[in-house]
């Protein structure tokens, strides 16, 4: 298969229906929303008792439609999602286990009411345990020449894949989607190897499908 996409990493460290007009004068507002406040904080540790996130952002927005929040890494049961006139609640349906770090991401489709997303996508932090996790990678997704912006990019524990495995019957174990300059970044990340895919999304889920997502791999 010809892959469409191409995958640049910069860093790989793992160390561990109404319609709504907008007010007229003023500047033209050209900025996304952005984090105001966040319940736990982000890089919050200790946090073994949390059952739900609460996320608000600087202004109202538009609830994006389907998949839209990426919690890595993945809770045995899905958590509820509700969407707000200026952010996100999450609860969760059990407690999550101990000493672990979860990152909470919000993605770019999410717009304010001038149509205005944010840079990349919204990322919240915080541990289980004492201490968060350090791992980082980071890059950039093209599609030939051109920053791919809304692409998801998906990462794999090397130790739970082989030669047999069947990606359209597996979640990611970590999840984001690339900004507007085809950016990405997953940071906190556990001390392992992982293997990284970047996938035009066409399913209703967050799994990727090789026989039918445009797709790329990096070259290391």
């Amino acid at each position: 298969m010809r892959h469409t996409l191409i995958v640049t990493l910069v860093s790989m460290i793992a160390f561990g229906c109404a319609e709504v007009s907008p007010p007229p004068g003023g500047p033209e507002d050209k900025q996304g929303p952005v984090v105001l406040m966040a319940e736990p904080s982000d890089g919050a540790v200790n946090q073994s008792a949390v059952r739900s996130i609460r996320i608000e952002l600087s202004e109202p927005i538009s609830a994006p439609k389907g998949s839209a929040v990426f919690i890595s890494p993945r809770p045995e049961k899905p958590p509820r999602i509700s969407w707000t006139a200026r952010g996100v609640e999450i609860e969760f349906a059990d407690t999550l286990p101990a000493n672990r770090t979860y990152v909470v991401s919000l993605p770019v489709a999410m717009v304010d009411l001038r149509g205005n997303k944010p840079d990349s996508a919204i990322t919240l932090a915080f541990s289980t345990g004492p201490s968060l996790y350090s791992g980082l990678v980071s890059g950039r997704v093209f599609t030939g020449e051109k920053p791919a912006a809304g692409v998801s990019v998906a990462l794999y524990y090397e130790k739970s894949l082989h030669s047999e495995t069947v990606y359209d019957s597996i979640y990611p174990d970590y999840l984001t989607v690339t900004g507007s300059s085809g950016g990405f970044v997953f940071k906190h990340l556990p001390p392992a190897t992982f293997r990284l895919i970047a996938f035009q999304k066409t399913g209703r889920d967050d799994r990727f499908r090789p026989m039918r997502d445009k797709f790329g791999i990096p070259d290391r």
